[in-house]
């Protein structure tokens, strides 16, 4: 690289992480500071690796695909900031125990004090060694901060000598006195389920360490499996069809602090089992000019607990295929088998006395390693699938119009799920995809040798495809991460937001158009052409049928997809999340500048923090998003009389 020495000015005062320091006399005319890189609370972009070559057994590095190398990178997530105090004025060196693989990965941002950013490039070495930065400090006596940011990912840094010394240090330094022992707590320690299918329960984690969770009986999962310092963790029970209540035991573990465990006992099916609400006909709908309240049942009745969530989960996806998608076949996937040869999966399904068949082609990545993590693609991926391969990440691509043809209205009833169900089966394009998706999964947990992990499954699609992909993630719950791309209205868009929209004379696609453009909803969901206010839920809710799995929502600012109506619904959906105690699993981004379904470069950062946090499993990047580039407005008065509660 570069072998000049660049200096960038500041242009964000950032908040920072805090390591504390350890001072102590090197000898009598030197004072020396030790920190080890690792043990505070790193930047949620970098990733604390464990190698026993390492002090103290751990480094840090920044996440792949997070490059600065013109300028200093302006956000915090990116910072490692060490305050520390001298006793004595003077100047002051800085050494570091560094590791860069390349040439291309031998580089970090450093200043002092929040002065300028200068780059320390060129210090190139395969194994852990002590360089020093090619600038001094005239340091004061007091008080001081020194800030590293990412330059070039693979760059590694282990541990830090600050000090009136002009030697560099050898082996691993001295001891730091910034690592204090691993410490682990849950809370709370029990949890209560109700008796359906994916009744779900929260605790949390705190801990300064990493750390892993397990169960004991095969009818609850937790997520995540693995993670590090403080985290929300949520477990999902299968449904107990049994009279009596049961019980598992989940055990959060660390290495150097004792075990913790939370008991979840699981309500039997004769108590707080869900039932589904008879379906009320259309002309009894009440009007709602609000986005209906995701937290109060149909009748009335009020959410306040998480087991109660998922029965209103239940209602909502009831009344949403009764409504506006038409229904999904509960087809059992004993009914599904494959073959699989040259990354391509032949997927066979037999069910109403009918047998149809599709393939879906797998793309591998070249880096991790089997059985991968995968992202089913409707009608492909419009994502930066080089990106995802660089994260170990597979892409599948689902047929979805061999499956349901959508062509225009002359589609209705054509594909092969209509074979399979006849021409007047009530699911519109959109359900029918998500039947033939849930076919793929069966028939991948069926097959090892795809070599795809069927419990790390994310779902994406673009424009018309981006709709379907939110359907495919809200009625299969096997689906981990959702990645809607630019899905507009019938997608992240409201109906009622996107009606007011073309009352203020703005030309973005309404309910009215759409059930006239295409095949994607049930025939008779036009009946709320010129009633979207009779809906006794809007996409918010649809949205919602996610949680507390993970969703990242990629938008842009094209009038036609209605981002004011995509906006005020994900604020809305997010309240969710919110309320379930895991608003980090629920993102939004809107960007402009780019034509529709060209993915842009400023969005990567915010897939890579989901995929590596939700899919990959161990990622620490920021997933608290909800970014909004051209400031659309959200008025909440307008849209939202309810309140969110703390489900319990």
């Amino acid at each position: 690289m570069n072998t000049l020495v660049s200096v960038c000015r500041r242009t964000v005062l950032p908040t920072a992480i805090v390591l504390a320091m350890s001072t102590v006399a090197a000898h009598a005319q030197s004072t020396s500071i030790w920190l080890e890189a690792e043990c505070g609370s790193v930047g949620s972009l970098w990733n604390r690796p464990s190698d026993a070559s390492a002090s103290n057994g751990q480094y840090v590095t920044i996440q792949p695909g997070n490059n600065s190398t013109a300028s200093a990178p302006t956000n915090a997530a990116g910072f490692i900031t060490f305050p520390l105090s001298v006793g004595q004025g003077g100047t002051y060196r800085l050494f570091a125990r560094v590791l860069g693989p390349t040439p291309d990965d031998d580089s970090f941002w450093v200043r002092m004090d929040g002065g300028s950013w200068v780059m320390w490039n060129n210090w190139f070495t395969t194994a852990w060694t002590w360089r020093q930065f090619p600038n001094t400090f005239n340091l004061g006596a007091g008080s001081h901060t020194l800030t590293f940011a990412f330059r070039e990912d693979g760059a590694r840094l282990d541990k830090i000598n600050v000090t009136t010394a002009t030697t560099a240090p050898t082996g691993t330094g001295s001891p730091a006195g910034n690592c204090a022992g691993a410490t682990l707590s849950v809370s709370p320690p029990t949890l209560d389920l109700g008796a359906a299918a994916n009744s779900i329960g929260t605790f949390n984690i705190a801990s300064n360490t990493s750390w892993t969770v397990t169960d004991n009986q095969p009818w609850l999962s937790a997520s995540p499996a693995s993670g590090s310092n403080n985290a929300t963790v949520t477990v999902t029970a299968q449904a107990n069809t049994a009279t009596s209540p049961r019980t598992a035991l989940v055990t959060a573990s660390a290495t150097g602090a004792p075990a913790q465990t939370v008991t979840v006992t699981q309500r039997g099916s004769g108590d707080g089992a869900c039932t589904a609400p008879p379906t009320p006909p259309f002309s009894s709908l009440p009007t709602d000019p609000f986005l209906p309240d995701p937290f109060t049942f149909f009748d009335g009745t009020p959410v306040r607990t998480q087991a109660q969530w998922t029965c209103r989960r239940a209602e909502i996806a009831s009344l949403a295929q009764q409504f506006e998608y038409g229904d999904k076949p509960a087809t059992p996937a004993s009914a599904t088998t494959a073959t699989f040869s040259g990354n391509t999966l032949a997927v066979t399904v037999t069910a109403n006395g009918r047998t149809i068949s599709f393939n879906a082609s797998i793309t591998y990545p070249s880096t991790g390693s089997a059985p991968f993590p995968a992202v089913i693609g409707v009608g492909g991926s419009s994502l930066n699938n080089s990106a995802l391969a660089g994260l170990g990440v597979a892409v599948i691509n689902f047929p979805n119009n061999e499956i349901a043809q959508q062509n225009n209205q002359s589609s209705r009833g054509v594909g092969k799920f209509y074979d399979m169900f006849g021409s007047g089966h009530s699911a519109g394009a959109m359900m029918a995809w998500a039947w033939g998706v849930s076919r793929l999964i069966d028939a991948l947990e069926k097959t090892p040798a795809a070599r795809i992990d069927t419990a790390r499954l994310g779902a994406t699609g673009c424009s018309r495809n981006g709709k379907g992909a939110l359907v495919v993630g809200a009625f299969d719950d096997r689906i981990k991460l959702t990645i809607p791309q630019e899905s507009g209205s019938g997608g992240s868009g409201t109906w009622r937001v996107s009606d007011w929209m073309l009352s203020q004379g703005q030309q973005t696609q309404t309910l009215s158009e759409i059930v006239n453009e295409n095949v994607w909803f049930r025939s008779n969901f036009n009946q709320f052409s010129s009633a979207a206010t009779k809906l006794p839920f809007d996409h918010h809710s649809l949205v919602g049928l996610v949680a507390p799995r993970a969703i990242l929502i990629i938008d842009n600012d094209i009038l036609w997809l209605g981002p004011q109506s995509s906006w005020s619904g994900a604020n809305a959906a997010h309240t969710i999340w919110q309320a379930l105690g895991v608003p980090d699993r629920m993102g939004y981004s809107l960007t402009t500048g780019h034509t529709h379904c060209a993915f842009p470069a400023s969005q990567q950062t915010e897939v890579n923090a989901y995929v590596q946090k939700f899919l990959v499993g161990g990622g620490t990047g920021n997933t608290n998003i909800m970014r909004n580039d051209p400031g659309v407005n959200f008025d909440q008065a307008m849209w939202v009389d309810w309140m969110v509660p703390v489900l319990q």
